[in-house]
């Protein structure tokens, strides 16, 4: 009797499944710790620039508000001498209003300044911090400081790298990679 039977292959492997381009060459799927901090660097170079560059631009706008500060009194001098005019558009309560809030410019930009400070160098820091992968808590807070409008170095060009880092930070691979 002859055997004319075809011999059937053995059933193939599944294949494996498909790789995330995220991850980094280690094996078992593993996102190597300096492939997650790599992908932060360019968020974070960045974040160093425009904030060092609102930083500058903080102080030399605190030292120019300081040196006017002795100039507080002719704001009062300059508002007794407005044109009668002018003075004529405002109700004399709507003018006292006015009078005061021009009184207190100076000050209350000055402290503005300080606080934009501040929060310039937290940010600063944190952009350090989140470019060598430690203090997660610090970078984080880089990044949601420079996505807040007001606060982001450089008005709203600040949000791109702020968002960025934020999508990066809150992810699972980068968040196990910090130190």
């Amino acid at each position: 009797m002859s055997d004319n039977y075809e011999e059937t292959p053995p059933p193939l492997s599944p294949p494996p499944p498909p790789r995330s381009p995220y991850t980094g060459p280690n094996a078992g799927g593993m996102l190597d710790p300096s492939f997650a901090i790599g992908k932060l660097k360019v968020p974070a170079v960045m974040l160093i620039i425009l904030t060092s560059l609102q930083l500058t631009l903080s102080v030399f706008s605190m030292i120019s508000q300081g040196a006017s500060a002795s100039s507080f009194s002719q704001i009062e001098s300059m508002m007794e001498n407005i044109d009668p005019s002018f003075r004529d558009n405002f109700s004399d309560e709507e003018w006292a209003e006015f009078k005061e809030m021009m009184e207190n410019l100076g000050p209350a930009g000055l402290v503005f300044s300080m606080l934009q400070l501040v929060l310039l160098g937290v940010t600063l820091f944190g952009a350090y911090r989140m470019m060598q992968g430690r203090a997660y808590p610090i970078a984080l807070s880089a990044g949601i400081l420079s996505s807040i409008p007001c606060f982001s170095p450089c008005c709203c060009l600040g949000m791109i790298p702020g968002i960025w880092s934020l999508v990066l930070l809150f992810s699972s691979e980068v968040r196990e990679a910090f130190r």
